[in-house]
């Protein structure tokens, strides 16, 4: 059963969250984006999809059309540490284009994220990307603060059924203006997917947070049907489990997936993306 968290504790955690690389779970705003990514234990960097404009700005490279999506995550079954999220890719035939915003918290912790990205093919089997967020932060007890991050990402397919990326997240390591006085974590994410069929795929990841513990990730997807996916994922500091299906509806992919922390529980993540064209 997930843990009760009262107020006062939501309040701490939250403040944890805007100033240090929280790991139950992600990295408050920062951590990885969409339910595909959870349903794998947050594996993010190889996935080309729609949340690429948030993950890896490269891998929007392999999307055949312009697309939108929706997601949200609940953690820790707690109404006050919600995820909402907004992200869309364009594409033309020079470069792929993204947006996001995303919004974490309540009235007295809150992060918004907004965030451009551009992707580009060199080649038919590498692509590079670079990203510009705004993450701006209130803690009611500590007022406002903002900063302008940097990202960039590549993704290299050496043989068709493998892909290998690199995301950095803060590479300017930029810190808080005024009343919040932290750098934000600087984050850098090296994955690996490797298709064995039309049906199995492997992927594990790891990231790094400066000063932090490596996390590692992986996960195994199977194809059961064209339209119905089944997952599931693992990752460590701290060790947290997720599954997850996806469903192909003509043109709408929604997903679901759900993560368990033995300390808090879970945490139910839910995605919807359909084309623009």
């Amino acid at each position: 059963m997930p843990v009760y968290l009262s107020p006062y504790f939501l309040s701490i955690l939250a403040a944890l969250i805007a100033v240090l690389p929280f790991r139950a779970g992600g990295q408050g705003i920062n951590g990885p984006t969409g339910a595909q990514a959870w349903m794998m234990g947050g594996v993010s960097a190889t996935s080309a999809d729609v949340w690429s404009a948030a993950n890896n700005p490269a891998a929007m490279c392999w999307l055949e059309k312009s697309q939108l999506g929706l997601y949200t995550e609940q953690r820790f079954m707690e109404k006050n540490l919600n995820l909402s999220h907004i992200s869309g890719v364009w594409k033309n035939k020079w470069l792929h284009a993204g947006g996001q915003i995303h919004y974490f918290g309540y009235e007295v912790f809150n992060q918004q994220r907004l965030g451009l990205s551009l992707g580009k093919k060199l080649s038919e089997n590498l692509a590079l990307g670079v990203q510009l967020n705004y993450l701006a932060t209130n803690i009611r007890e500590y007022g406002n603060s903002g900063a302008w991050i940097l990202g960039m990402g590549v993704l290299y397919k050496p043989i068709p059924e493998l892909t290998t990326a690199i995301n950095f997240y803060n590479i300017n390591q930029a810190r808080y203006k005024h009343s919040i006085n932290e750098s934000v974590p600087a984050i850098a994410r090296l994955g690996l997917s490797y298709e064995f069929s039309k049906k199995v795929t492997a992927s594990i990841e790891t990231e790094q947070t400066l000063n932090q513990k490596t996390i590692f990730r992986g996960g195994l997807r199977y194809q059961l049907h064209e339209s119905i996916a089944l997952a599931i994922g693992a990752a460590n500091n701290p060790v947290y489990y997720t599954f997850g299906v996806g469903l192909k509806m003509r043109q709408l992919k929604l997903d679901m997936a759900s993560g368990f922390h033995e300390v808090f529980g879970f945490t139910p993540h839910l995605s919807l993306a359909f084309p623009l064209n």
